[in-house]
């Protein structure tokens, strides 16, 4: 989150989930999903989806 703050001055929104859902939207677009991928992001992947959807 720290990351996202200082790149973007984002305030990412955290929202208690089940069945170990972990899912990123920017803008009400889904950028990330665990359960589509079957994995949580990388070390900064999300960062890096958020720079190229907005440069």
């Amino acid at each position: 989150m720290e990351k996202l703050q200082k790149n973007f001055a984002l305030t990412p929104e955290l929202i208690p989930g089940r069945n170990g859902v972990f899912d990123v939207r920017l803008d009400d677009e889904m950028i990330f999903s665990k359960h589509e991928l079957g994995r949580f992001p990388e070390e900064n992947e999300i960062v890096e989806i958020i720079k190229a959807r907005t440069s």
